[in-house]
């Protein structure tokens, strides 16, 4: 069975008590079981505990098994505004949960929600599955006097017992609570099953030395003796009664003996204690509340309280008793509810409203010794008979009873083969949309066909913009409705089909399928024709085509409008993507179709996708001659037959050219003959091919035909040939009708044709020239068994596989289930659901746009997986410094070559919450996109975060959202450029050390992948990764590094020379000229190399120094005394920014590049220098060894290290002593990226930080306290 645990009980304040402890140990329990698949859910609005439990129970399952819903709230019902938000909700939890398709639910808490988020309910949404409740007590409902006085709780309460009325089967805790339900709610015995709660392994007695002890009693201010009570103070816990019996001791024995309240306790519960020692006499300092208390701490006081009293008055099963006796503490408990069935002895128990019995009892007990220890024996071995395994396996038990009872009934469920008396009713009602005949559409003939099978099954009114139809057949058994008609009456038919193709035929169908959806019979998987057509034609604005663009193929798709224009994208993008996200659900005739539809859209469209083949009926045969006889054909004429639109896709051109290589176009008994419509100047071309060598050779173009006319060529043909270029997912008509009138047919092998049996027809090889196509020609003319075996072969598998009866069959059980079944029917009900709730306050305009989008996250489209790629820093300000190079090399990239079965998303973070980048890719990729906002975005399982920019002042508010995101079945990648400001913060504003800090240890606790730039960056998160951070983690962290690319020209490249950029490269060809490239700032070295050239030009050298960068921080100094030089703009140029083509000029106009960097996480102009062939004269650090190898020469850090390389390079390189350099290994940005790729595909992984390797910092387990 397939277990749904709903554990938001363990998020709760529910958690720290009686309920979150047994949800806890019950669920690892059945976990721990095994032999069922267990998943869990949790909800997105109790998030305070939600990555705890997470990592908890994520150690325990497979992948894929942890979900979440929500967030929804404010939901707490305390609210009254809240109410209708609550009701919204837990119709959402139920749409979540049927997504999830468990056999079972089960609820661990169902009692809550009135003054928390928190959201349960049972049963409010028909579904496939079982519902199981967790029993604890019904006391509110025995005592409402009491717990219901509140008319808001009331009725919040009276709504969570239907809940539990209507759940399959309540697990009790207590033979008392099962008799309780079944008294008060009237359930049959058979729906409750008793589990009974369990303790833990980690309950039983424990040693303390002295030093122990009294460094425990120290910590909650004990001395004394002391009777204990563990649990909340609630009226029914009857502390009261524990006070006054404790006043009416001895005093003797009460100047010793304290009474100790352990576990949390909010203000108010322990002001109401101390009120009632205070009015019973008892001294402030003989009652002491712990707080909350560590399981721990809690064993050794139960270990070392002379006795626990639970004087409760109602309860379902009293945990605190039985954990207390586990640890071998004399009990006394009161005589009533479940209690005694825990304890198990009569000598444990007084009456709850008798103050006189338990004083009594306490007298017994703390004065017998000897009592006390056989309490301190029998209480452990009382206990054993409470564990959680048990308790799982009785809950097992109780479940695989019901599932086997629900298959039974469900196999049971028969319906009579014969009513005596059936109900009149009329058949079922469809809209059907088509092109219909005389519409000059294959879809058309297609669509009358099949009509005639359904009607069968349905009464048909026809959907067309003509309002009529020449077909008598369908005039006669169906009203021809036109669009206005169908506008107004759609909301009345039981089912609707669209017959959608790639023509105009087609214009108006967009429209409707989005304000009507149905099932959609997709002919064409590529619609952009269509949609092309609706811009130029139909007079669709172009923001509306470029928006289907990006909805449909994303950025991709406008960087191909952008470069290839409307004709790229009707060649390249299949433009169907509103068909998928309106339809419910789609029919395409070949698993090849059916293969595009997915490679565009991704795999979520598969489960909306079925494969129903072209259906074709079998023509009469026997009819050669008299269709012969009709056409004016000689009998004795071998007829070779192309049947369709003669077009440069349907290679024309090479069948006239391999009828003229089979020899015969000599031969004038033979003829080929062109059946359908023809266009100059092709149609010249085709006939040229033949007739330049054989004029007499007899070529037809038949033009467009009547179906008549048309059966007469299909019957009088010996061949058919049908070729083409390419498949675009479309079903041949033409190779159907060909294989049906027993043709040996000739197919190019692509597409759909590569689905038929290889006997049926002749497969040609794409690209097949025109001797191998004349070759078979020939072939065919002289093997006529060949031909009658593949005509016989082809009408044997289209009697089966295409057979109209069958075909329309399966269409009518497909087209009904996608009507009941498909996700945009169960998103009506659902919102047909929502719009009947009934409150006291209605949602207002926010409530409704938060609903729809709480809609499309449970109902997604399909589409591909994406991947955001994070550009918050570039879109913010694009400072043209080596990160923003970087992330402009890479997202143009992912942009024009996105992984298979991905599109590439930029976003922003925005509050916490990363949104699309619409107005990113409007304004600085220039890229068209209409008039789309930048909105919130959605995800999905597969999906990607690459945080590819580096946002420290953001990433960590969005940590909420990236748990969201990974426990919605999400990856995260974040790129580390380097540590710098924790590996030496000297070199950085005071703030920064923090703010990297908080950023990194974001990224250790929320990525999956982190993406270094280079090995020695990934060292450096080796060492600085918190050990903390790591042992918290569910899952390892996978580091890996990858190598910057080096082009300049690549990564949405800035052009333009500065107004006296010329001047500087000639003044740079004058001299020895050293470029450095990077933001001016401390780290980066410029102090040293201007004192380095200082030294130089001192010593008379005619150097230059040129600097490419803005002003950073830290060097306001630095500044003047650059702008100040005797050299300044002569020999010392400083360029603070250029673009990227100037900067590749400098370059190439350089002596040498030095890069002086005290710390890097890569050195990008190491290798964009390099590239241009340029000497590279480095700091000798080891990234820069790692990056620059042998390639490049290395200074020392020590004063004056710098101006000697300098000098000692240049006397080198005078006396010719400097060889070429070694070619230095770069990578392209392609390279680059997809090391990138790999390293988030977890294939490039360097080192695994594991969390179960951490000695410290271990999660704290949820439920482990009282």
């Amino acid at each position: 069975m397939k277990i749904l645990l709903d554990l938001q009980g363990l998020q709760s304040s529910s958690r720290e008590r009686g309920i979150g402890r047994l949800t806890r140990q019950l669920a690892l329990a059945m976990i721990a079981e095994g032999g069922h698949e267990f998943h869990v859910l949790l909800g997105e609005d109790l998030s305070h505990e939600i990555d705890a439990v997470e990592t908890e129970f994520r150690r325990l399952l497979p992948p894929g098994r942890i979900h979440t819903f929500g967030p929804y709230g404010p939901t707490a019902c305390v609210h009254q505004a809240n109410v209708w938000h609550a009701r919204a909700a837990a119709l959402l939890r139920e749409a979540r949960i049927a997504q999830i398709a468990p056999d079972i639910v089960h609820v661990g808490s169902l009692f809550e929600g009135f003054v928390e988020d928190f959201i349960t309910s049972v049963g409010l949404l028909q579904g496939d599955h079982a519902t199981a409740v967790t029993l604890y007590d019904l006391i509110p409902l025995a005592d409402p006097d009491r717990y219901l006085g509140s008319p808001a709780y009331k009725r919040h309460y009276l709504r969570n017992v239907q809940d539990l009325k209507r759940a399959d089967l309540l697990l009790s805790i207590s033979e008392y609570s099962k008799r309780e339900a079944i008294d008060l709610l009237q359930l049959p015995d058979e729906r409750i099953a008793v589990m009974f709660a369990g303790v833990g392994d980690h309950f039983r007695p424990v040693s303390l030395s002295a030093p122990e002890k009294g460094a425990l009693l120290g910590r909650y201010g004990m001395s004394r003796r002391f009777v204990l009570f563990v649990g909340a103070a609630d009226p029914r816990k009857n502390i009261e009664l524990l006070v006054r019996a404790y006043t009416q001791l001895p005093a003797a024995l009460r100047a010793d003996l304290d009474l100790v309240f352990a576990g949390k306790l909010v203000a108010h519960e322990k002001e109401a204690i101390a009120a009632a020692a205070e009015r019973h006499g008892v001294p402030p300092e003989h009652v002491i509340f712990t707080g909350y208390i560590a399981d721990a701490d809690l064993i050794a006081l139960y270990g070392l309280c002379d006795v626990l009293v639970f004087p409760s008055t109602h309860e379902g099963f009293g945990l605190p008793p039985l954990e207390a006796m586990a640890c071998g503490a004399p009990v006394l408990v009161a005589d009533n509810t479940s209690l005694p069935e825990v304890v198990g002895r009569q000598d444990c128990l007084f009456d709850p409203f008798d103050v006189e019995s338990l004083r009594e009892r306490l007298l017994f007990a703390l004065g017998n010794r000897q009592w006390r220890e056989a309490m301190r024996a029998y209480g452990p071995q009382r206990a054993r008979m409470f564990t959680w395994r048990a308790a799982a396996r009785r809950a097992l038990d109780a479940f695989e009873e019901l599932h086997a009872r629900r298959m039974r009934e469900r196999a049971e469920i028969r319906f009579p083969e014969r009513l005596a008396l059936p109900a009149p009713a009329r058949r079922p009602r469809m809209a059907f949309v088509s092109p219909l005949p005389p519409d000059h559409s294959g879809i058309a003939d297609y669509s009358a066909e099949l009509l005639r099978e359904l009607l069968d099954h349905y009464e048909i009114d026809l959907v067309h913009p003509d309002g009529s139809t020449e077909d008598p057949w369908l005039a006669g058994n169906c009203a021809v409705r036109d669009i206005a008609y169908f506008e107004r009456h759609a909301g009345g038919y039981d089912c609707i089909v669209y017959s959608f193709g790639n023509s105009t035929f087609h214009t108006h169908m967009f429209r409707l399928l989005a304000r009507f959806p149905g099932t959609v019979i997709l002919h064409d998987a590529f619609l952009s024709n269509l949609a092309i057509h609706l811009l130029h034609v139909a007079g669709k604005p172009a923001d509306v085509i470029v928006e289907e663009i990006y909805a449909s193929h994303g950025i991709t798709g406008l960087r191909l409008l952008a470069d290839e224009g409307y004709d790229g994208v009707g060649r390249a993008l299949t433009m169907s993507g509103a068909i998928f996200r309106n339809a419910h659900g789609v029919i395409v005739h070949s698993d090849f179709a059916l293969g595009i539809a997915e490679a565009a859209f991704g795999p979520t469209v598969r489960p909306m996708m079925t494969v129903v083949p072209h259906l074709r009926s079998l023509p009469k045969l026997g009819t050669r001659d008299a269709a012969r006889e009709t056409l004016g054909i000689p009998q004795d004429a071998f007829v070779v037959a192309s049947f369709g639109i003669v077009d440069p896709r349907k290679l024309n051109l090479l069948t006239a050219e391999g009828f003229v290589a089979s020899g015969l176009a000599a031969d004038n008994t033979s003829r080929l003959v062109f059946v359908g419509p023809h266009h100059e100047p092709y149609a010249g071309e085709v006939l040229a091919a033949v007739t330049d060598r054989y004029p007499d050779a007899v070529v037809v173009f038949a033009g467009r035909l009547s179906d008549a006319e048309y059966g007469h060529y299909m019957a009088a043909a010996d061949v058919a040939i049908q070729l083409r270029t390419e498949s675009r997912g479309e079903t041949s008509g033409a190779t159907l009708g060909a294989m049906a009138y027993g043709l040996p047919t000739i197919a190019t092998d692509l597409g759909p044709v590569t689905e038929f049996p290889d006997d049926c027809l002749v497969k040609l090889a794409p690209y097949a020239d025109a001797e191998e196509v004349g070759a078979v020609l020939l072939r065919l003319r002289e093997d006529r068994e060949e031909c009658c075996r593949l005509g016989e072969a082809a009408r044997a598998h289209l009697a089966v596989a295409h057979e109209p009866r069958t075909i329309g069959r399966r269409v009518r059980d497909i087209v009904n289930g996608f009507a009941t079944t498909s996700g945009r029917v169960r998103e009506r009900v659902l919102v047909d659901a929502v719009a009947d709730i009934s409150t006291d306050t209605q949602p207002n305009s926010n409530d409704l746009v938060r609903l729809a989008g709480h809609l499309r996250a449970l109902y997604p489209s399909p589409r591909l997986r994406q991947i955001f790629c994070d550009v918050s820093g570039i879109a913010r300000d694009d400072l043209r410094t080596g990160i923003e190079r970087v992330v402009r090399a890479v997202l143009d990239r992912l942009i024009s070559n996105p992984p298979e079965g991905f599109r590439i998303e930029p976003v922003v973070i925005r509050d916490g919450i990363p949104h699309y980048a619409r107005s990113f890719v409007r304004d600085r990729l220039s890229l068209l996109i209409g008039s789309l906002d930048d909105t919130p975005v959605a995800f999905g399982p597969g999906d990607h975060y690459l945080g590819l920019d580096w946002v420290p002042d953001r990433l960590p508010d969005a940590a909420p959202w990236l748990g969201r995101f990974r426990r919605a079945g999400g990856t995260v990648t974040n790129v580390v450029y380097d540590l710098l400001p924790l590996e030496i913060p000297r070199y950085f504003p005071d703030w920064l050390e923090a703010l990297d800090r908080r950023w990194f240890d974001t990224i250790t606790t929320c990525a999956d992948h982190i993406a270094c730039i280079s090995a020695t960056t990934a060292e450096s998160v080796i060492k600085f990764a918190a050990s903390e951070a790591i042992a918290k983690r569910a899952s390892p962290l996978k580091i890996g590094w990858f190598h910057l690319g080096h082009n300049l020209a690549v990564g949405m490249p800035t052009t333009g020379v500065p107004e006296d950029g010329e001047a500087v490269l000639a003044a740079m060809g004058r001299r020895s000229t050293f470029l450095m490239v990077g933001t001016v700032e401390p780290r980066k070295g410029h102090a040293d190399a201007l004192d380095a050239f200082d030294t130089l030009w001192a010593e008379g050298g005619d150097v230059a120094l040129v600097v490419v960068g803005k002003e950073g921080w830290m060097v306001q100094e630095l500044a003047e005394r650059i702008r100040g030089h005797r050299e300044y703009a002569t020999r010392l140029v400083w360029l603070p920014k250029v673009s990227d083509e100037y900067l590749d000029r400098l370059y190439g106009a350089a002596t040498a590049v030095v890069v002086a960097s005290h710390g890097e996480g890569f050195g990008l102009p190491l290798v964009e220098g390099a590239a241009r062939g340029t000497p590279i004269l480095a700091r000798d650090l080891p990234v820069f060894r790692e990056v620059g190898g042998t390639s490049a020469d290395y200074f020392d850090s020590r004063p004056g290290g710098l101006a000697a390389a300098i000098r000692s390079w240049l006397a080198a390189r005078q006396s010719g002593r400097i060889a070429a350099p070694a070619p230095m290994t770069h990578l392209t940005w392609a390279d680059s990226t997809e090391q990138l790729l790999a390293v988030m595909r977890g294939e490039r992984v360097y080192r695994t930080l594991d969390p179960d390797e951490m000695s410290t910092g271990r999660a704290r387990l949820i439920g482990a306290a009282s």
